[in-house]
Formats: structure tokens, C-alpha cells, sequence
């Protein structure tokens, strides 16, 4: 028949027939099934061929001439369908059936066979148009059997078949979704077949039969479609079914997904069917303009339409999860990555299914990668974005035709590639914010870490970009896997630093803003991010920020936060520091070029601040008395410090000192000065003091005495520990054996650096594992020390241990003895005993375990139950501590006096032949014996110098207590600081010992004359050129304080007579009150010494009782002079007899004191005069401050005469009546005399030695 013009009525009626005896029968479903109905149906949608359209046949007589046939075949179609539809709806077996055997394929075929025939025949009406003026032979006539007619129906040019066209597809659409939704549900026009129908109850599983079974059809369908399209585009009449059948397709789903959301796995199906559709989100359609009712692109409509039916069916809840719909978008979202409109849409619907169904989506995303391949999306968008800027011929073969064929602008092209990429970006921060493992996904995945970095050129996303890529940063790693990418991730930041650099012009800021992400980073977990940093050559990366062109105002910016950021990447970490020596060498030699090449002998002050900050690994602040951290950096502050103007150098230099003042940490630091100096650093100080351009400037010279001052007065041990009273002591690891018979000693020298507020500070604690034992801690003008057996006891003393001043500490405590008043806890500061306590002595039998010494002491948890009222806030001790030593004995008064004796920087085994260099005079018993003396009770001693690296050696030489010398273990906790230093007064002989300062004595006088104004930013008060002399003689004294080295020298090398021998070239005016001071104590320090005698006498005849040095002086200096001397004499007057007796006096006298001047004697009775300038520079005192002289030293005649008279004082006085012209003398010396014999004894004595020298005649004689 379908070869044939049959008549189409009969086929109508036939067809109308079966619809009624189907409809909602299932017992005639069954039957027709049975006897071949369905097969014979299926068989029957097909349409007549192309033949029977083009020719007309004998059968055509019976139809009109106006009626078209074609209308007649869109409904008898229609009709099949519908016919079909009804002999299967609701019938589980007659849907199967269907479904066997290629059937759907089948009915795919004649689905569309009518859409196929049509294109065929257009294409056949072409080519036969084409044979018009040929002539066609008769042979083919007659084999065909046909001739050319006219067309029988109207082609697809007419506008009537549009409509007509339009109507079919509409039609046809809707009854193939009426297989899976009842008719009256399907959004169409006039559907003859809408009739109304009792409801059959459906079945589940022939629901989701039906559906797969439609969705089948469907991915048949539309795969042949797009097969019949040219490379350019679809015919008309196929774009109009495909887009019609899609939008009902889509609805049919919608609706069903609203209805029946408990299904669970159709929705996958439907989202492959769609990625079927034809044109579906493809590249060459995309901008298609086909209008079907309205200006709206028709294709348009359906993308959005597609899009939301997946976003939909992606939120439902009826699904466990949403899989397919989300990898359909994401495929598509792939493949539209060049099409800015599109993906826009898609990346919304994905952003939105995210917010709607978080759960389901994160779980979705993770198992398509879905991060990375929308980042790898953006990073497309991004380049095209870039690409737009300046449009290329690639880039116009790539966009995308306007409606009307148009060409987009590049700033609106521009506009929507940022747009779409700004939205993928929002989609990428939406799944990071909310998915719980997103950070690690994220981070474990190099591909995302790579598009981030990519992305973080596109100026507009930067911030976006960077803001993520340091919430990456931030993570904290929980796995192998982790870790490695952290590592990763980290070398990716640092090397965009030198991709800043390439590719952009303007660098710096983009520079700045990373440093200030690292900054941020190594606030929240320094150590962690210092080592993570570290392995990814941070170093490297940041110092060659430094390396290159920079300007002014942004290249200062610059500078500053690479210096405020390799504070950070060092702060308190000795690893990077190391690290970061090792690629720019000590002292930063690398940094120190760098950074002056940069300042261009210009550096700022911010620029000394910010060194300042690296100097304390930390922010400056001279009001918390900072430590210098990182010694590294003072060579690099010095050098920046030298290229700098004077008012810097005045800052930076003041800076400088106040961060020195009074802190023994920093100076030790530093290993300059008074804690470390080298003999060719003290053979430049000489040398300068010798120069002509610095030696004869006073202003120069004085600050180099008054350093070398600073130097000399430095005291305290040469080896030490610096405990910064954070995490820091001694850990003594090796168990402890308490002595139980003798008691115990402990001993150091201390300094304080400041006290805590409240509490105290952790001394030493000697504790078993359970807490017993004994602890001492010390206070403001307190010490604390408890005893803990089975009972506890708590002592407090008052002890003044001034801060920032050496110490020496003693702590005995022996054991009481039965009747002999029980165990006494001594302590002696300095030698001396300044407090003492009876306290019970804790015999503990079992090992101490817990030993430390300048730790924060913590008791065990169940002692701090036992004894609620123990000693609470300990803090771990802030300062510094010499030699330690723990004895098994309580050791007496002498023996603590003789270990003060022997100084703060002994530290060695009380043997004999160590302490030699230490002490200058005899020592206690019981000292330095190897038997009986301290050696034999060393438990441990401790020393800074005794070190390799953080681990101590114990200096006792015999353990008999309990204690192996070669396991004992001690090591120093990271806040402490091993300080080994040299004293200037210990090696001076390297430039010629102590007497290397006597030429600076007559070198003062080639002083010039300067004004003493007062610097703005003046380091030190300037020291008047009066004041130089006392300097150097301050210097000498520093030098001989206690150190018999120097002042053995002092003594062979008649220091005291050289000494004496440059003052008398010295200028009157610089012999003053204060060179007189100086004096005094340097002859107080010769007094104290080992060889007192000795030097004493030197001091005194060659400098005190000297005249040639003072008689030019003023008055006040000469009586202050005398004063002393008399004083001296009267302390010792063993020194009068041998220095100062009556003869002696009275040459003085009659000399340098006279009345007259006509004596031939007399010396000073023209005024001193310059030698080449002939200025008049020195003048005796007058007659009457001279008379005032005279009387004291006549006193010390008198005191001479009173202690013993002798021959030669009588002889003296004779010889001095008898040759002296001056009345004055005469006359004040024999008031002297009478008032000396006023008293009996010495009148008699005086009387034998006159008698002995010739009787009283000869006084009787000198009145001729």
C-alpha cells in the first residue's frame, strides 16, 4: 500500500478504528500484541517513497487539484503514532516488546522518516530542474516508467508550508511524549488525538521503561539529524523539527521529574540524552539566527531551556546525587570555554546547583575533577581576555558573529570574557568556602595550583586569585601528600617573583603585595612556614628583589618590605638563619651590596630602622630593652651606617648605644668592645690616637678614651651564660646523687638583668621524680629556697642582688647534728655572709632527676597538691651567669671568701696550678689542696667556655659522689647564650701592656682649640680638653685593677717614675682637680693590689710628692694634694718614715714654697711659660695660698718628728736656719717645731739628738 496511491481515507479510518478499540484496553493491547498487530504497526509508519511524491500515478485521479496530498500524509502519520501510543501505554510486556530486537531503531527510522523523505526530495527536485532543456532518452522512459510532472506539493520555499510544516512537527512531538505523560499534559496546539480518558494506574517500572525507551528513541533521532546538516548549517525544515522536539523532550522531563522526584536514576539517562540533542551548546551553531515567532534566536531559547533542565534535575531531591547532570555541564562548559556567552550561562547554573545542593554538588565535583577543569576554563577565558585587548586575525576567526552578522567590539568582547571569567572564578571561591576538604583537594591537584598562578596575571582577577592562593597557603597540611603539595604550592609563590620581574614593567607594588602575603603567613605559624619557606629557597627568591632597576618612591617601598620580610622568614629560628648566612655569607656581605648599591650613598632612616627591627628579630623598641638577635645584621647596619649622611650616622650610632647600654646579651652579640676585642683592634685605636688628623683633634680623642674607658671598666667573668628569661637555662640530664652527710653547696657569679614584677626567678632545683629535693629562686632583695622531703619547708632571705651589676652567690646549707641546733642554710653575696636561716635539710635517698639551673622551676603535679602554698610564679631567669659549681659539703666562711678571691672568671678545679693568674696574694687553706681541698667535693661545674655547641662538660676532676665525668650531661635550653669573651686589660700587651698609655699623657698639649657646641644628635657629652689628662690616667688605673699581670709590669718598667716624669710636661691647667682624682684612684687601686708595697711607694715619691709636677698648679689642687698626702701618711705610717721624713720636708719647703725669691734655691719664681709660643701657661700661688701650703706640709714635718726624731732631722733643721734668707720659712718652721715639742716625749727626745749633735749652742749661734 505504501507504494501505491491507495486511498488515504481508508488508511485514516483503518488507523481511527484501532485508536478506539485500543484506548485503555489492555486486554485488546494483549490481543493486538498477539496477532501481530504491534509488528505490523511498526512496520506500517512508514511513508511512500521519493518516487510516488515526484510522479504522478493513475491513482491520483480521485483527489482534487487544489488539495494538497502532503497535509493528508502529516496526519495519517500522526495518526500512526498515536495509534501506537495507545496500543502500548500502561502495557508492561507491549513496551518490552518495543524495546527487543533493534525496534527502536526502528521506530527512530520512521519517526523521521518523513523529515529524511523531504530533504531527499529537495535535493531530487534540484537536480531534475537541472535536466530541463535536455532531452531525456526513451530507453530511460521507459525503464523508469515515469515522466516529469509538476510537484505535487509545495517545497519547502513556500510560505505555507512553513506553517503547515510547523504544525506537523508540533504534532508529532507531542505524541511521542505522550508515551511517558498523559496527552493532556503536553504543551502543543489542536491535537486531534486529545480525547478525554479514564486514568490507567502505570506502574513504576513501566514508567522507568518508558522512559529510557523514549530517551533511546532520542538519542537515535537526533544523531541522524545532525547528519544531515552541511558543515555550515541544518536545512530549514530539520532545525525546526530538532528544536521543536527538543523543547517538548525537555518539558516531558520536567514534568515528570516534578511529578515523580522518588525516581533515582532516569535523570542520568536524560542528561546523556541531551548531550544528543543536535546543536546542542555546539561552536559552529552558536550564533545562529533562526526566528520561529519572535526576534529571540530560537536556539538561544533552547540553550537556556537545556541549561535549566540539567540545573534542575541536578537540585532535585528525589536523586542521590547529582553525577551526570553536573558532568554534562561541565562538558559542555569545556567545550564552550571560547564562547564567552555561553559558558557565562553554564558557569552560573553550576555556581547555582552549588548553592542549592551543596552536598550532592561537592561530592559530584570531586569525583569529576571539577575544580581543576573549571579553573582550566577560566585560564582559556583569561588569555582570550588579554587577546581581546588587541584584536589579531586568530582572534576575529574566533569571535563570535553578532545577530545581523556584525563584528563585537574588542572592549565588549573584553567585557564578556571577563564577565564569564569573573563567574568560573566565583564558582572555584564558592566550592573552596564551603566544601570541608576543599583546601586539600584543592591543594593536593598541581593542575589547579598552576591555572591559579596562570590566572594571577589577569589584572582584574589578581586580588580574587591572590586572596586564594594565601588561603591555600594557610592550610595546615595533614598528610604526606599534603605536605608535598604545600611544598609545591610555596615554590609556585616564590617564583612569581621572578616572573614579576619578566613580565611586568612596573614590579615592585605587585612584589610588595606578595611579600606582605608571606608576612601574613608567618604570623600564623612561624616555625612552620620559616621551614616550609626555607625548602623552597625563599631566600633566593626574595634577596633578588634587590637586583635591579629600581626607582626612587616604589624601590624604597620595596627594600623596606624585602627587609621587614627576611626579619620574619630569620625571627628566632637558628636554622634560617644558617640557611640564609650560607647563601649571602657572614655579615651579609651579599646584602651589604646590594642594599648600598641601591642607597647610593644615600639611605634613609626608615631604611636604619628596618635593620634595627631585623638586628632584634623583631619590631625596635628601645623602651622594651630589646636583645640583638641576629649578630649577622650589625656588620650590615654598620656599613648601610657608613654611606650615610651625619645626622644618620648621629641617629643611627645613638640608636646603636642605647641598644648596647647596660646590656651584657647585646655586647655580647655584638663580640665588641668590652666583651671581645682583638689586638689589631686595639692597635687601630692607638694608631688613631697617634694620627695627626684624629690624635691632635680633641673631640676625636676623647671619644676613643672614653670608649677604651667603657672598655676597661667592663667586669664580670670572661666565659658566661646570657639567659634571655625566655625558654631558657640548664638542663642538667644526668642524675644527681644528694650528698647525706656533709650538706651542699651551690656557687656562681650572677648579674641580673631586671626582675620580674611579682614572683621570681628560677636559680637552681635539685629534684627527685617525685618532687623532692630542694630549690632555690631569687627575687627583689629576696631568695627564696625550699627544702621538699616528707616534709616541706620554705625559707625566704633578704638577699640585695643589684641588677645590671656582678655577683658573686653562695648558698651552703649544712646537716644538723644531733644537740648541735639543727641544719643552717647560709647565703653570701660577694664573699660576705648577709643572711642565714635554720632550715631542714632534705636527705633525699633516691636519684634527682629533674636538675636545672635559670629554669623556670616546675614541681611535680602531685607536689603541687601536697603543698597548695609552694613557691608559685617562677619565671625562668633573665640575665647572666658565670662559672657554677655544686659541692658535696657545705663549705665555710674562708673557703667561700676564697673562691670570691680568686675572681669571676675563674673556672676551673681549685688545683694548684690553675689558679696562679687569678690571685695575687696568699689564698685560705682548704682552698687549692687536691686532698682536702675544693676539688675532692665537686659534684659538677659549669662554665660557658666548657661547650660544644648546646652540650656542657663537667670541669671536676674526681667523682667519688656519683657522677661519671665522661657520661655527665648537661645541655643549654634555646633562650640561652654561650658568651666567651676577652677583657681589654687581658690582652693590652698584645700593643705594649700598660705602658702604651703613658705618650697619650704629653700628647695633650698639642691639642687644638675647639668650641665645645653640642651636637643635636651627640652620642656622648664632649670632654673638655682639661679633662683629657684624667682620661688617660683613668685608663691606666682600669688597666691595673685587678690584674697582677699589669700590675707586675707597672712595677719593673718603674711605671710610676715615667709616670711622674710626663706629668711635669703637662700644662698647668690640665693638672687639675680632675687629673688630681684620677690620681687618687689609681693610687687607691695600687693600694689594694698584691704588690701594694711596692707601688705605693713609687706612686708616692714620684708623682703625689712630687713638686716639679704641681708647683704651677692652682692652690685648691695643691691643698687637695697635701690633704691626701697627709691622709695617706696618717693611714700608714710606715710610709712617712720611708717617704716623708723632716728633711724631706723642709727641702720641699724651701724650693717650690719660699717667701723670697732670692735664694738661690728658690725654683718657680718667674711664671711658666710656653715653650715656643712663650705664653705664660702656669704661675706659683700667691704669698698668702703659699703660706697656707707651707703649714701642711709642715704638718707632715711635725707628724715626721712625732713618729721619730733622728739625727738627720736635726741636722736638716741646723742647715736650714743657717742658709736661709726667708724669714717667712724660717719663722713657720720654728712655730712647727715648738708646737711639736709642746708635748714631753718628744721634747726629751728632741733634747738627746740635739745633745748628740752638739748641745744647745748651736741654736744659741744662729742668733748671731
Amino acid at each position: 500500500m505504501k507504494e501505491q496511491w491507495t486511498d488515504l481515507s481508508l488508511q485514516y479510518l483503518t488507523l481511527w478504528t484501532l485508536h478506539l478499540a485500543l484506548s485503555n484496553n489492555p486486554r485488546g493491547q494483549n490481543h493486538f500484541k498477539s496477532i501481530g498487530g504491534l509488528e505490523v504497526l511498526l512496520d506500517g509508519l512508514g511513508l511512500p517513497s521519493i518516487n510516488v511524491l515526484l510522479l504522478r500515478n493513475a491513482s491520483h485521479v480521485g483527489y482534487e487539484r487544489d488539495e494538497n496530498p502532503l497535509l493528508k500524509i502529516f496526519q495519517l502519520h500522526v495518526l500512526s503514532l498515536t495509534v501506537l501510543r495507545e496500543a502500548i501505554f500502561g502495557n508492561m510486556s507491549n513496551l518490552q516488546f518495543l524495546c527487543e530486537n533493534g525496534r527502536i531503531h526502528k521506530f527512530a527510522n520512521s519517526f523521521c522518516s518523513l523529515s529524511f523523505l523531504l530533504q531527499e526530495c529537495e535535493q531530487k527536485t534540484k537536480d531534475m530542474s537541472v535536466q530541463d532543456d535536455r532531452q531525456i532518452p526513451v530507453s530511460d522512459l521507459e525503464n523508469q516508467s515515469y515522466v516529469m510532472v509538476e510537484r505535487s506539493f509545495p517545497l519547502p520555499a513556500d510560505a505555507s508550508y512553513s506553517k503547515l510544516w510547523n504544525e506537523y512537527v508540533v504534532k508529532l512531538s507531542g505524541v511521542l511524549c505522550s508515551f511517558i505523560v498523559a496527552p493532556e499534559n503536553i504543551k502543543h496546539h489542536h491535537v486531534q488525538t486529545n480525547i478525554g480518558r479514564i486514568g490507567t494506574s502505570i506502574s513504576a517500572a513501566y514508567g522507568e521503561l518508558s522512559i529510557k525507551w523514549v530517551m533511546g528513541v532520542l538519542l537515535t533521532v537526533f544523531p541522524c539529524i545532525k547528519a544531515c546538516s552541511n558543515q555550515k548549517e541544518l536545512p530549514k525544515h530539520l532545525r525546526v523539527f530538532a528544536n521543536v522536539l527538543q523543547h517538548y523532550a525537555l518539558d516531558a522531563f520536567t514534568k515528570i521529574l516534578v511529578s515523580s522526584p522518588i525516581r533515582k536514576k532516569w535523570p542520568e539517562s536524560v542528561a546523556i540524552t541531551i548531550k544528543g540533542f543536535p546543536g546542542h551548546l555546539d561552536k559552529n551553531m552558536s550564533s545562529s539566527s533562526i526566528t520561529i515567532q519572535t526576534n529571540i534566536s530560537s536556539y538561544e531559547i533552547l540553550q537556556m531551556e537545556v541549561i535549566s533542565f540539567v540545573e534542575f534535575a541536578a537540585t532535585c531531591n528525589g536523586i542521590a546525587d547529582n553525577l551526570p547532570e553536573v558532568s554534562v555541564l561541565l562538558d559542555a562548559l569545556e567545550q564552550c570555554a571560547c564562547h564567552p556567552d555561553i559558558a557565562v550561562v553554564l558557569a552560573k547554573s553550576l555556581l547555582h546547583i552549588l548553592q542549592l545542593s551543596p552536598e550532592k554538588t561537592i561530592t559530584s565535583f570531586k569525583s569529576l575533577c571539577a575544580v581543576s577543569r573549571v579553573l582550566k576554563v577560566a585560564c582559556i577565558q583569561a588569555e582570550e581576555c588579554r587577546r581581546s585587548g588587541n584584536t589579531s586575525p586568530s582572534l576575529e576567526s574566533k569571535s563570535l558573529p553578532l545577530h545581523g552578522g556584525q563584528r563585537p567590539n574588542s572592549k565588549k568582547m573584553g567585557q564578556s570574557w571577563f564577565a564569564c571569567l569573573d563567574t568560573c572564578m566565583g564558582l572555584f571561591t564558592k566550592f573552596f568556602s564551603i566544601a570541608d576538604d576543599a583546601g586539600s583537594l584543592v591543594l593536593c591537584d598541581w593542575t589547579c595550583i598552576d591555572c591559579l598562578f596562570d590566572l594571577f596575571w589577569e589584572e582584574g582577577m589578581r586580588n580574587h586569585v591572590f586572596e586564594s592562593i594565601l588561603d591555600l597557603m594557610k592550610l595546615v597540611p595533614s598528610s604526606p601528600e599534603d605536605h608535598k603539595a604545600k611544598l609545591h604550592l610555596c615554590s609556585k609563590y616564590l617564583e612569581t617573583f621572578t616572573q614579576i620581574k619578566e613580565r611586568e614593567k612596573s614590579f615592585a607594588e605587585l612584589s610588595i603585595n606578595l611579600l606582605v602575603g608571606m608576612r601574613e603567613m608567618l604570623t600564623t605559624d612561624p616555625a612552620y612556614y620559616q621551614a616550609l619557606f626555607r625548602d623552597g629557597e625563599c631566600f633566593l627568591h626574595v634577596v633578588s628583589l634587590l637586583n635591579g632597576n629600581l626607582d626612587e618612591v616604589n624601590g624604597e617601598r620595596l627594600v623596606l618590605n624585602v627587609l621587614q620580610t627576611l626579619t620574619c622568614l630569620l625571627e628566632n629560628n637558628d636554622d634560617s638563619k644558617a640557611s640564609f648566612r650560607a647563601l649571602v655569607g657572614k655579615g651579609y656581605q651579599t646584602m651589604q651590596s646590594l642594599l648600598l648599591d641601591f642607597c647610593q650613598c644615600h639611605p634613609s632612616e626608615a631604611l636604619l630602622n628596618a635593620l634595627l627591627d631585623m638586628l632584634v628579630d623583631g619590631k625596635f623598641d628601645l623602651k622594651s630593652s630589646p636583645l640583638i638577635k641576629n649578630e649577622d645584621v650589625i656588620i650590615l647596619y654598620l656599613s648601610v651606617l657608613q654611606k650615610s649622611s651625619d645626622s644618620l650616622r648621629h641617629y643611627g650610632l645613638n640608636m646603636f648605644q642605647q641598644l648596647l647600654r647596660d646590656s651584657i646579651s647585646n655586647g655580647a652579640s655584638c663580640v665588641v668592645g668590652g666583651h671581645s676585642i682583638s689586638g689589631k683592634d686595639i692597635r687601630k685605636i692607638f694608631a688613631l690616637l697617634r694620627s695627626k688628623k684624629v690624635g691632635t683633634r680633641q673631640q676625636y680623642c676623647s671619644l676613643l678614651l672614653t670608649t677604651l674607658l667603657s672598655m676597661l671598666n667592663e667586669k664580670g667573668p670572661t666565659a658566661f651564660f646570657v639567659f634571655n628569661g625566655n625558654d631558657s637555662g640548664i638542663k642538667v640530664k644526668t642524675p644527681v646523687q644528694w650528698p647525706l652527710s656533709k650538706g651542699f653547696s651551690f656557687s656562681c657569679w650572677l648579674r641580673v638583668e631586671s626582675f620580674p614584677r611579682n614572683g621570681t626567678m628560677g636559680l637552681f632545683s635539685f629534684l627527685s621524680e617525685n618532687g623532692k629535693g630542694c630549690l632555690a629562686a631569687v627575687g627583689n632583695e629576696r631568695l627564696v629556697y625550699e627544702s621538699i622531703n616528707l616534709k616541706r619547708q620554705r625559707i625566704q632571705l633578704h638577699v640585695n642582688l643589684a641588677s645590671k651589676k656582678w655577683h658573686f652567690l653562695c648558698i651552703t646549707h649544712s646537716i644538723g647534728r644531733t644537740f648541735s641546733g639543727g641544719s643552717l642554710l647560709r647565703c653570701y653575696v660577694n664573699g660576705d655572709l648577709v643572711a642565714s636561716e635554720r632550715c631542714r635539710y632534705a636527705k633525699v635517698n633516691e636519684l634527682l632527676t629533674s636538675n636545672s639551673i635559670g629554669m623556670k622551676i616546675n614541681l611535680p603535679q602531685n607536689e603541687e597538691e601536697r603543698f597548695p602554698d609552694s613557691i608559685q610564679d617562677f619565671f625562668p631567669f633573665h640575665g647572666q651567669i658565670g662559672p657554677v659549681y655544686l659541692f658535696s659539703d657545705a663549705i665555710s666562711s674562708e673557703q667561700v671568701q676564697g673562691i670570691y678571691s680568686l675572681g669571676p672568671s675563674y673556672m676551673y678545679s681549685f688545683l694548684d696550678n690553675e689558679a696562679t693568674p687569678f690571685y695575687d696574694s696568699s689564698l685560705p687553706s682548704g682552698i687549692l689542696d687536691a686532698k682536702d681541698g675544693l676539688s675532692s667535693k665537686i659534684i659538677f661545674g659549669l662554665n660557658a667556655q666548657a661547650s660544644d655547641g648546646r652540650k656542657l662538660f663537667n670541669v671536676s676532676l674526681v667523682t667519688d659522689i656519683a657522677v661519671d665525668k665522661k657520661s655527665f650531661e648537661a645541655t643549654v635550653m634555646a633562650g640561652t647564650q654561650l658568651c666567651s669573651r676577652r677583657m681589654l686589660q687581658q690582652i693590652i700587651y698584645c700593643v705594649g701592656g700598660v705602658s702604651v698609655f703613658f705618650p697619650l699623657i704629653s700628647q695633650s698639649d698639642r691639642y687644638d682649640n675647639e668650641e665645645s657646641g653640642s651636637s643635636e644628635h651627640a652620642l656622648l657629652t664632649p670632654i673638655t680638653k682639661e679633662r683629657l689628662t684624667a682620661e688617660v690616667i683613668e685608663l691606666i688605673a682600669s688597666v691595673l685593677d685587678d690584674n697582677i699581670a699589669n700590675q707586675q709590669q707597672m712595677h719593673l718598667l718603674s711605671g710610676f717614675s715615667i709616670l711622674g716624669f710626663l706629668l711635669q710636661s703637662v700644662p698647668p691647667e690640665l693638672l687639675n682637680l680632675e687629673t688630681l682624682s684620677a690620681l687618687k684612684h689609681l693610687f687607691n687601686i695600687a693600694a689594694n693590689c698584691g704588690l701594694a708595697e711596692l707601688l705605693v711607694r713609687d706612686a708616692i715619691s714620684c708623682v703625689f710628692l712630687n713638686p716639679f709636677i704641681w708647683v704651677y698648679t692652682v692652690y685648691k689642687v695643691q691643698r687637695e694634694l697635701y690633704m691626701f698626702l697627709i691622709q695617706q701618711f696618717d693611714n700608714d705610717p710606715r710610709l712617712l718614715r720611708s717617704l716623708c721624713q723632716l728633711p724631706r720636708v723642709i727641702d720641699i719647703i724651701r724650693q717650690f714654697y719660699w717667701d723670697n725669691s732670692k735664694s738661690r734655691f728658690a725654683i718657680g719664681s718667674k711664671p711658666l711659660r710656653h715653650p715656643i709660643t712663650k705664653v705664660i701657661i702656669g704661675e706659683r700661688p700667691n704669698r698668702e695660698e703659699t703660706h697656707k701650703i707651707r703649714l701642711l706640709l709642715l704638718s707632715l714635718g711635725e707628724m715626721s718628728l712625732r713618729q721619730s726624731i733622728g739625727t738627720a732631722d736635726i741636722k736638716a733643721i741646723i742647715a736650714f736656719f743657717e742658709t736661709s734668707q726667708d724669714t717667712a720659712c724660717i719663722e713657720d718652721v720654728l712655730h712647727m717645731i715648738i708646737r711639736a715639742l709642746s708635748q714631753k716625749q718628744l721634747l726629751i727626745a728632741f733634747l738627746e739628738q740635739v745633745n748628740l749633735s752638739g748641745g744647745c749652742h748651736i741654736f744659741v749661734n744662729l742668733l748671731q
